[in-house]
């Protein structure tokens, strides 16, 4: 089920600039596991240049 972010924010008992805030943070985090358990396949390699400073992806290694 989707939830909009005032949904979440109502859910969670925050705001919707906090859910805002964090959602992208969270997003990383859950593709990062996904990575790491094969779930997800990473089809961008994190070691080549990217051609624009706002391409590419940065692989966390926490």
């Amino acid at each position: 089920m989707d939830y909009s972010h005032d949904e979440a924010a109502d859910l969670l008992g925050c705001r919707r600039r906090t859910v805002g805030r964090l959602y992208p943070e969270a997003v990383d985090h859950l593709s990062e596991i996904f990575l790491h358990g094969g779930l997800l396949e990473l089809i961008v390699d994190p070691e080549s240049e990217p051609a624009d400073e706002d391409e590419g992806y940065v692989a966390s290694t926490n």
